[in-house]
């Protein structure tokens, strides 16, 4: 699995370098592969969503689009139950979505499962043109997905500030808990 992955990774390296050395000389560099250039940056959406689990795991919704809008809704398990919408700016845009390139999203199996009956599923997603794919993660790396994929889940829970909607005074049953 890792070689594959490693494999990908050079043959992506290999088209990035192709397709910027293609461009010219008038033309502004690129490393953009083809599969990943946007061309309605409007369209972009980056979502993860992470599911609950037998405990007392956060379940909400994260999109992030490509104006920086950040919409969110909180299921269970949260602060916020409900919808609440931010805004990211334009370099974190960029950054999230450079990481789904640098993870040749396109390419991910459809999802990666591991055998804990009480873990949470988490799906991340990337759409923009008419293309979209989603991904499954359960058990994250034990399920031999690419560590790539838990970084873009934390980068988008890190860009959007989530904790501001997660994190109160009680969990799930009603416990008082600490300040995460």
């Amino acid at each position: 699995m890792i070689v594959s992955h490693m494999a990908r990774a050079g043959a992506l390296l290999a088209t990035a370098l192709l397709f910027s050395a293609s461009a010219s000389a008038d033309d502004p560099p690129s490393t953009m592969p083809p599969a990943y250039a946007v061309t309605d940056w409007s369209s972009l959406r980056m979502t993860l969503e992470r599911q609950r689990c037998i405990g007392s795991c956060p379940y909400y919704r994260v999109e992030i689009g490509g104006d920086g809008t950040v919409s969110y809704e909180g299921l269970d398990c949260v602060a916020m139950k409900g919808k609440q919408t931010g805004h990211v700016d334009d370099a974190e845009v960029k950054k999230l979505f450079q990481m789904f390139v640098s993870a040749d999203f396109w390419s991910l199996q459809d999802q990666y499962r591991g055998g804990e009956p009480d873990a949470p599923g988490y799906f991340v997603s990337l759409s923009f043109d008419g293309k979209s794919k989603r991904v499954l993660e359960y058990l994250r790396l034990s399920a031999g997905m690419p560590k790539i994929v838990q970084d873009i889940e934390d980068e988008i829970d890190r860009a959007t500030a989530i904790s501001k909607w997660l994190w109160g005074t009680r969990d799930c049953s009603g416990r008082t808990i600490q300040d995460h």
